[in-house]
């Protein structure tokens, strides 16, 4: 905590400085950001150095290790009963997602950063309540309703501000600006992470007062965010309430299918980051389950694994995803990326196959990797395909997805692992969990290799139409001139 505060406190002094190198540096390649985006820019950036401390102890893999490790072996709760509970933190926040159509329905023709300060402020009362939790049977339910809460409420926060950066921010400079508010996130979080877990592993009740600790800086961080300029905010929330008016205000879930029935190319991308998804977020809790029933680590070795080590590689090669998926339609940069999450897959089955927690170390490098060019598309991709005005729409499609996933995801993987070890296949339950995983992995990053290859035909194919009609016109206009010609 007080190392957090400290970088915090001296970013205060160096933020705007930052900003002036980061506009010198992209110049070369990109023109300077302007005024009101580099005004933006500079606030949003000073809140993100205290809004991710309070998300650390909500991360999936922290939360998923404090339960297993905290409410292990109390009276009244049962293996099953906790691997359950363990499965649900784990889609708690894709249960936010499932909502998401909701937030931007509810704030269409509202100004978006006062509603953006009022889910965060709201949030960091949430985290603040944990230090209320007894540990006991109904404490652990407890902190499995707040998880849900809490991401409920943050999930409108995600919804919102890719609006706000569409608003503010030119399309050229958001893969990169996205980009340091996402090194930034990463990094506060896993340091947050590491203090979290040291605490823990002195004493697992230190808890009550980590968690009011985080939401102190949620709170700081939601006052600073208040500050951000909207570009041109008048005339978007004129719009949007001009849409109110003829179409009616509820974005209901009839959306997910009339933006997926009308537009082609992006049903084909929710379905294959849906299959690779789905891989991905049933193998997380499973994980977490095996390094405590297989491993027997600590919690700071089990938080290292499932968070630190993911977000500190995160940091490293963000900004190398970014400056390819700058260069290149998301399609085409998910049929690249993808395959980092297969290699996860590979290495986790290979480190429980062999009881080699090294692989783990091993998968957890190639997690950060992945989240770090899976950040930048999950926030940007959906405007690879989005119309201006329908921004909002289609990344409420995308998050509600992916909360369908993410919920089932976890679940399926978590029960398909407690039936096999109730029906005497526990030796192998692990595995064959994993195995699965890597299947949808597989799937899911060759239907992103067929979709760019689809893509890359049809560009063929109407550069080859345009270039008939040129042909055919210039040939129609060659033979007026002899007509003209002949004529005369």
């Amino acid at each position: 905590g007080a190392l957090a505060s400290s970088a915090s406190t001296s970013t205060f002094f160096d933020v705007t400085a930052a900003a002036e190198i980061y506009t010198e540096n992209s110049a070369e390649r990109k023109p300077a950001l302007p005024m009101m985006a580099r005004l933006s820019y500079q606030r949003e950036i000073l809140s993100w150095w205290f809004v991710p401390l309070m998300l650390s102890g909500l991360q999936g893999g922290t939360i998923a290790v404090f339960l297993k490790k905290t409410y292990a072996g109390l009276e009244g709760i049962s293996t099953e009963q906790l691997d359950l509970a363990v499965s649900i933190v784990a889609a708690s926040k894709a249960i936010g997602h499932i909502v998401s159509y909701a937030w931007a329905s509810v704030s269409r023709g509202q100004r978006k950063i006062q509603f953006i300060f009022w889910l965060q402020l709201f949030t960091a009362v949430v985290v603040a309540a944990f230090a209320l939790v007894p540990r006991s049977s109904g404490g652990l339910w407890m902190i499995v309703a707040l998880c849900v809460m809490a991401w409920t409420l943050w999930c409108g926060v995600i919804t919102l501000r890719t609006g706000v950066w569409s608003a503010n921010y030119a399309k050229a400079h958001r893969p990169r600006i996205a980009g340091r508010i996402m090194t930034i996130d990463a990094l506060l979080v896993a340091l947050a992470g590491v203090l979290i877990g040291f605490g823990l592993d002195i004493n697992p009740m230190s808890y009550r007062i980590i968690f009011p600790l985080l939401a102190m800086f949620g709170v700081v961080g939601a006052i600073l965010y208040r500050r951000i300029p909207f570009r041109r905010e008048s005339q978007h929330i004129a719009r949007e309430r001009k849409a109110n008016a003829k179409n009616g205000s509820s974005l209901s879930p009839m959306v997910v299918a009339r933006v997926l029935r009308g537009d082609s190319w992006y049903r084909g991308y929710m379905a294959c980051m849906f299959t690779m998804g789905f891989g991905n977020l049933m193998l997380h809790p499973i994980l977490a389950i095996a390094l405590t029933d297989q491993f027997d680590v600590g919690y700071q070795t089990g938080i290292l694994i499932t968070t630190v080590i993911p977000l500190v590689c995160l940091t490293l090669t963000i900004s190398s995803w970014g400056r390819r998926l700058e260069r290149m339609h998301v399609i085409e940069f998910r049929a690249l990326h993808a395959w980092s999450f297969v290699v996860v897959s590979t290495l986790v089955l290979i480190g429980v196959a062999f009881h080699q927690i090294a692989f783990l170390y091993l998968a957890a490098v190639a997690t950060g990797v992945g989240w770090g060019g899976g950040a930048l598309a999950w926030n940007l991709g959906h405007q690879h395909f989005a119309p201006p005005n329908r921004d909002a729409e289609y990344m409420g499609v995308h998050i509600t997805l992916t909360g369908i996933r993410g919920v089932i995801g976890p679940i399926v993987g978590v029960q398909l692992y407690t039936v096999l070890s109730r029906y005497g296949w526990q030796q192998h339950a692990l595995l064959l969990c994993f195995a699965v995983c890597l299947l949808m992995n597989i799937l899911g990053a060759s239907g992103f290799v067929w979709l760019a290859a689809a893509r890359r035909h049809e560009k063929r194919r109407s550069r080859d139409q345009e270039s008939a009609v040129d042909t055919a016109g210039k040939a129609k206009d060659e033979a007026n001139e002899k007509l003209v010609a002949a004529a005369d």
